[in-house]
């Protein structure tokens, strides 16, 4: 049987070199200690960086090298490598501190995960349960151009990415007299638009004082977005004048979106043909306002 040294308390480190133990014990310099384990509670410990002055276990390293902290049991039923775990309560935190006083939380309660950066203000930013994930607060940002969000597909499949939207305005122009018009004065001309994915939305008014209809098509220039080079497509006319003259062509004919353009032009279905301004209306009047809206695709 190997022999054993119960030490009970280190006194002192004497002249000679030698250490000298309770119990009139005396071991001479240059003495090895045979190697020893330490077992059962120790209180008050403390080394260097280290400091427990708690009544309960505080850490608890497993034999796996799993840690728990504030907990004696840890769980690792999803078969990680190795686990650090916070508490088994029903709620707990991880907290990140800077000298600035921001702080990130990363903290779990009543079978939730939430996110929260300056946790100070009591707002989560982000919450996951088994059934949803939730933001908070702030907007769901990509950290590069070219990302989107997959709908009604497991796998990341183009055809059902989400990955543009964009709304806005824009100027729809009769700006030269080559559009159906010799403009006297354009009053208002405005437009808005929504982009979700290659389909734009878009509507327009434009108030055209003291002009007259001549012999270039009648066209507006300047939507948003460039038309997929596939096809045309059509939208209803809207509109009013004010004064004399106009010819019935007005109420009968569509805006034609131009393939791979930004012009739309009146064109009457019956004809199939786009008309100029003198064919579209008669006459000088002394006011036209006229109103579109539609949608259209773009290449994609």
């Amino acid at each position: 049987m190997a022999a054993k040294v119960k030490v009970d308390q280190i006194e002192t480190v004497d002249g000679t070199g030698n250490i000298t133990i309770n119990n009139s014990v005396t071991m001479a310099a240059n003495q090895t200690l045979p190697a020893a384990s330490v077992t059962g509670t120790h209180t008050a410990f403390r080394s260097t960086g280290i400091d427990d002055n708690a009544d309960a276990l505080a850490i608890t390293i497993d034999s796996a090298e799993n840690v728990g902290i504030g907990t004696t049991s840890v769980a690792n039923a999803a078969s990680w490598g190795t686990v650090l775990q916070l508490g088994d309560s029903t709620s707990c935190a991880f907290s990140l501190k800077d000298t600035g006083g921001k702080q990130f939380d990363i903290g779990t309660s009543a079978d939730s995960l939430y996110l929260a950066y300056d946790a100070t203000s009591g707002a989560h930013r982000l919450s996951v349960t088994d059934t949803q994930v939730k933001i908070d607060t702030g907007d769901l940002i990509f950290g590069t151009a070219g990302k989107g969000v997959v709908l009604g597909a497991t796998t990341n499949v183009d055809a059902n990415t989400l990955d543009d939207y964009e709304e806005g305005t824009w100027t729809p122009s009769f700006g030269a007299d080559n559009q159906g018009f010799t403009i006297g004065s354009t009053a208002t001309n405005t437009g808005k638009y929504v982009k979700v994915g290659s389909l734009v939305h878009f509507s327009l008014y434009i108030n055209l004082q003291s002009s007259t209809p001549n012999g270039y098509v009648y066209s507006i220039s300047g939507l948003p977005f460039t038309h997929v080079s596939s096809h045309y497509s059509f939208f209803p006319v809207g509109g009013t004048y004010s004064g004399a003259n106009a010819n019935a062509l007005h109420d009968k004919g569509q805006w034609r979106a131009e393939e791979a353009g930004t012009t739309l032009k009146f064109f009457v279905a019956s004809d199939n043909d786009v008309k100029n301004g003198n064919e579209v209306w008669s006459g000088s009047n002394t006011e036209y306002s006229i109103y579109v809206s539609g949608s259209y695709t773009v290449a994609f």
